[in-house]
Parts: structure tokens; sequence; C-alpha cells
């Protein structure tokens, strides 16, 4: 499958100048996808089938301008339009190393809250986990702390010490956003809209509506109608005539 950032990144020159970006990994093995039934069946046969043929793949060495925008950037649930912001390839991510030790490298990247009820609060320090080149003292201290914490630097930004980082001076400053639902909001859905692949949207999506109860259900209804009357209507249809397989 391809894959994207939901988070737009602030890619910094060496001038000082910088431009946010979203990053897409697009798969040279083209896109496959399961049908929702055989992936239910799938799931009790072989769950760990897309690790399973990751692994082989790679074993086998098969690798897998700023101006102000109509909505909120940094809202992931948006994505930004090709057509207006045409991707460029400046990189490519090549799957060419399984893990050695798998629960130790399996998970490289994580959410700050898991690592230290596990590993402690110096799990940054472990090699897999370490970030290269960074300067932070603002996060420190530790049992065990064997890289010299800091010395002497503050805890916090100092005249006495001033940050090293090069960009020193934030740009610009935080303020509230809220985004809310427009009827741009929907042109996403719009423009990737693909009729070959409609038929297996509605039956899926009718499968798990068809569980819901009927609040959920009309709010659905309502949600897609918003973009596509005639495909609301669709899951309406379907799902009123898709039987409850589990409450």
């Amino acid at each position: 499958m391809h894959g994207f950032s939901g988070h737009a990144y602030k890619f910094i020159k060496p001038d000082g100048s910088f431009v946010f970006v979203h990053t897409h990994l697009l798969t040279d093995q083209g896109i496959k996808n399961f049908e929702n039934d055989e992936a239910v069946k799938l799931a009790g046969e072989k769950p760990d089938f897309a690790t399973h043929d990751l692994f082989n793949a790679i074993e086998k060495a098969n690798f897998r301008h700023g101006r102000p925008f109509r909505y909120n950037i940094f809202d992931s649930t948006k994505i930004w339009p090709h057509s207006e912001f045409p991707m460029r390839r400046f990189g490519k991510l090549t799957l060419n190393k399984n893990p050695e030790k798998y629960f130790a490298e399996s998970r490289l990247f994580s959410y700050k809250r898991h690592p230290p009820p596990r590993l402690g609060v110096i799990y940054l320090q472990i090699p897999v986990n370490c970030r290269l080149n960074a300067y932070n003292p603002f996060e420190r201290d530790g049992v065990m702390r064997v890289d010299g914490n800091y010395g002497k630097s503050p805890n916090c930004q100092s005249f006495f010490a001033p940050m090293r980082s090069g960009h020193a001076q934030w740009r610009f400053f935080a303020r509230g956003h809220g985004s809310r639902l427009r009827v741009d909001s929907w042109f996403v859905v719009r423009a990737r809209e693909n009729p070959g692949q409609q038929e297996n949207f509605v039956y899926n999506a009718a499968l798990h509506l068809s569980a819901a109860n009927r609040q959920v259900q009309e709010q659905t209804f309502h949600m897609v109608s918003r973009v596509d009357r005639a495909l609301g209507d669709r899951i309406r249809d379907r799902t009123t005539r898709t039987p409850k397989k589990h409450k």
C-alpha cells in the first residue's frame, strides 16, 4: 500500500528559511487489498499475514512554498491535494533488514507513554531509540544515566546558556485554530472517488453499519450524502438489507 504522513512537517534549509511538507511513500509493488470477507477469513486463519508477507519479501530482497490555505494544513484529517501540491521525490525508504531481536527492535517509534514502564525513564538512550544529533536538555536525569546527562546545561531556556539550535528563534506563534466542517471539507473524498471500488466500499460500510444503533446509522448516511447523495442512498439501502452479524 501507499503511505503518507498525517501531519505536516517543517523542513528547515541552511539559510533558515523553511517549508511545510507532507511526505508520501509510493509502493513499487502496486496496491493490493483484500475484500472484507477475505480479510475476515484470513484474520482467523493467519492473523500475522501482513507481517509474514513483509518479512518474506525482505528475505527475498523484494524490497518493498508557504501561503494561506483554505483550511488548516495541520489538521491530520485532511490531505493536501496533489493538483495544487504536486509530489516531488526526495528519497526512497527501503525495508531491507529484519529485526535481529524482535521485541527490542520491532517498534522503533512509539507513543511516549508506552516505553517508560517497560524500559525505564532513560529509554531514549537505548541505541534503537536514540535520536541522532539531538540536543534537548529539557529531558534528562533518570537511573543509570551514562551519557553525561547534558552536564551543567540548564533545564530550561536561559540567557546564561542559549539554545544551540541554528533555528532558535521561533518564526511564528501558536494560536487557536478550530477546524469546522464546510462544504469544501469533503473535496478529498470526491477527488479520490474510484467507481471500481465503490461497490466494495458500499458493502463494507453497510456490513459494519448494520450492527450500529439507528442514530449512528443516520449520522453516517447524512455524512456520506454530503459527499455524494447517490452514494449515501446506496449505503442506506444496503445497510437496511444487511442482517446484523453481531451486537
